[in-house]
């Protein structure tokens, strides 16, 4: 009988490319919808907020295998405005990068879900566009967090949906929907 070794060896050498095709670089970029909500008490007139503008945002990160990767991204979220009960009309500016671990969940070949957490560094400023009173002008970072689906429409062109929030300090809910198109190297 022959030594079944060397074959068995030679094979798993010519699948191994072929098992971690899932590994490498990607860019991407998403567009979607921001919401930002605020009840500040404190502030007169009271600050009671909740709009949504159009968010967008470009990402690059690296895919270690089939379960985890890491991704940076900067995020815009638009100009959400909103009128307060006396008629004077508030906007909110939102911006900064985060640093995300990403948990990948394989359901098929194509198909995965994927958790994030990391932190967010953000600036934001909450200005009365009437009377010209910023109420908040600040940056500084916090938890940020997500969750979503892509779907591998080829080995390099993946789509992708997703939510993703930052727990700020700041302001009371700010969270986006986004639909991506990414690009693995």
């Amino acid at each position: 009988m022959k030594n079944p070794v060397l074959p068995m060896v030679l094979g798993a050498l010519l699948i191994s490319p072929a098992a971690y095709a899932n590994e490498g670089w990607y860019i991407g970029a998403g567009i979607g919808q921001s919401t930002v909500e605020e009840d500040d008490r404190t502030v007169s007139p009271r600050l009671e907020f909740d709009d949504d503008d159009t968010a967008f945002k470009v990402y690059a990160g690296y895919k270690f295998n089939d379960y985890f990767a890491f991704e940076g991204q900067y995020f815009d979220y638009g100009e959400p405005t909103d009128n307060l009960a006396n008629g004077d009309r508030v906007e909110v500016t939102a911006d900064g990068f985060g640093a995300y671990a990403l948990g990948i969940l394989p359901v098929s070949e194509r198909f995965d879900f994927f958790g994030k957490i990391g932190v967010a560094w953000w600036d934001a400023e909450v200005k009365n566009k009437t009377t010209g009173v910023r109420y908040i002008d600040e940056d500084g970072y916090d938890l940020g967090f997500g969750f979503g689906a892509s779907f591998d429409i080829t080995d390099r062109f993946v789509i992708r949906a997703e939510f993703e929030a930052i727990d700020a300090d700041k302001v009371d809910e700010i969270y986006s929907w986004m639909a991506s198109v990414q690009w693995n190297f």
